[in-house]
């Protein structure tokens, strides 16, 4: 098991501790890990993992509110649908300016060309999804 692999367990362990010249260690041994599959004398640091959880949900609730442009807090979470959305919006508000003033704004062209690349974003997003589920049904079945 690799450093990093070990250092996954000791950052949330409740006997790690932290030496200037080694970093991370165990408190029980003052020493870095050295257990192949597990540590015996692991003890879970539960507030620092449900730190880290609600740390991470939520790190990820501002990813998809970005990628959403801000619609996500409305419920609308799959890219291809708010791509498709400011497309439409591009379009009808380029239309208005053009047939009501006579105008072309490149503004609606910025977000027309946004919402292309929000919509392949989507699309490749959801093939991932896709993927994945396949195989973790391939991985059910190898494990019945």
């Amino acid at each position: 098991m690799l450093r990093e692999q070990r250092l996954a367990y000791c950052k949330q362990c409740l006997k790690r501790s932290f030496r200037t010249d080694k970093g991370i260690v165990c408190s029980l041994t003052g020493e870095h890990a050295t257990f192949d599959v597990s540590c015996a004398d692991y003890e879970e640091d539960s507030d620092l993992v449900a730190k880290n959880k609600e740390r991470n949900r939520i790190l990820e609730e501002k990813e998809l509110n970005s990628e959403t442009w801000g619609l996500s807090s409305i419920g609308i979470k799959n890219l291809v649908v708010v791509g498709v959305i400011f497309l439409v919006l591009s379009i009808v508000a380029q239309a208005v300016l053009f047939f009501s003033f006579g105008l072309i704004s490149l503004y609606p062209i910025i977000v027309f060309a946004l919402a292309i690349a929000t919509i392949v974003k989507g699309v490749s997003r959801n093939k991932e999804k896709k993927k994945k589920k396949q195989g973790d049904i391939l991985d059910d079945q190898l494990l019945n």
